[in-house]
């Protein structure tokens, strides 16, 4: 009997999981990080694997977990960035403690509760987007190293999320009726400003509001409270007016029209690639984004990225996944839009 090594979070995705491969012949363990918080998620994790009768483990990571995801996302903000610490922390802490944990105890596979599919294409192992479009999860599986997939099952991706809350149900598990997560792990209320005013103890820091022509128009109390695309909280300026671009150099946050959001293309960096994106492509520029046409041509440091329509809000430090057809072909880090 094959073993497998499934990361349980303690919700239905990941519980269903493990079904489906017990189900399959699988000799199933289960693998709980503890990343952030006061350990409810790995307490629940533990008492479903009971349930579900598979031997399972927790891993206290808060200390990685701070020191790769959150202390970055804190570094990303202050250069003006705008981070996706899901992406990072699927490449950087998951992934790599499943990997390192089935390695020491003799464990062929690992499995996780993501919505996607892995395919073999002449002889390459790819991610391959979800059969539930609105679920699908391949984004932020966008720089998981290659050598993972050869070793990894997912076994969500041929199902809809209504599928899998049943598949729990049948199982007579109250998780099927667990509310999604909608929120980043570690920010409560979902208010990111409090949380790195609070967690970072950073200061206040006054800066310039520009407008299309550099005249100073306002003041603000700190880059990190703003990202490429916002409107909320900028106050009044007789017009509506949005976060054009965030200058961390000189302290600045510039602000334009609606118009002025829409971008040609992007350059991207830190490429991580599962096959050839060159050419025709398609491309998600932050996760709730559409799949859109674009073309791309890389080069030595990263990609070039130009879009069939002009895009808005292209944000320097978010991900953009690249698609040929319905394979994940690659993916990297937005360094700037191209107008």
């Amino acid at each position: 009997m094959k073993k497998v090594l499934v990361g349980m979070s303690g919700g239905v995705d990941s519980t269903a999981a493990v079904l489906l491969l017990k189900n399959a012949g699988y000799d199933v363990f289960g693998l709980t990080l503890h990343l952030c918080g006061d350990g409810k998620g790995t307490e629940e994790a533990a008492a479903l694997a009971e349930s579900l009768s598979i031997p399972h483990a927790v891993l206290d990571m808060r200390r990685e977990f701070h020191e790769k995801v959150q202390r970055p996302f804190k570094d990303a903000y202050l250069a003006g960035k705008t981070p996706n610490p899901c992406v990072k922390c699927n490449t950087e802490i998951k992934f790599a403690a499943l990997m390192a944990y089935a390695d020491a105890h003799g464990i062929p596979f690992i499995a996780t509760g993501h919505y996607a599919k892995i395919k073999e294409d002449n002889g390459k192992f790819l991610f391959c987007r979800s059969v539930d479009e609105k679920k699908d999860q391949t984004y932020f599986l966008s720089q998981v190293p290659p050598s993972v997939l050869e070793r990894l099952l997912l076994p969500l991706g041929a199902y809809t999320k209504a599928e899998v809350r049943s598949i729990a149900g049948d199982a007579a598990l109250a998780v099927s009726k667990k509310a999604d997560s909608q929120e980043i792990c570690f920010i409560p209320d979902n208010d990111y400003i409090a949380y790195l005013e609070s967690a970072f103890s950073i200061p206040k820091t006054e800066g310039k509001i520009l407008d299309e022509n550099g005249y100073t128009v306002g003041f603000h109390q700190g880059i990190h409270r703003y990202t490429v695309g916002q409107r909320k909280g900028l106050g009044a300026f007789g017009r509506k007016v949005f976060v054009t671009s965030i200058n961390a150099d000189d302290n600045t946050v510039s602000i334009g029209a609606n118009e002025a959001l829409f971008s040609k293309g992007l350059v991207a960096e830190k490429l991580n690639l599962f096959s050839d994106i060159e050419g025709d492509v398609l491309v998600k520029v932050r996760s709730a984004a559409p799949l859109v046409p674009a073309r791309c041509t890389t080069a030595e440091n990263g990609a070039q990225i130009l879009f069939e329509e002009p895009q808005r809000a292209v944000t320097p430090g978010q991900a953009v996944a690249i698609y040929k057809n319905d394979f994940l072909a690659g993916g990297g880090t937005i360094v700037s839009p191209l107008f």
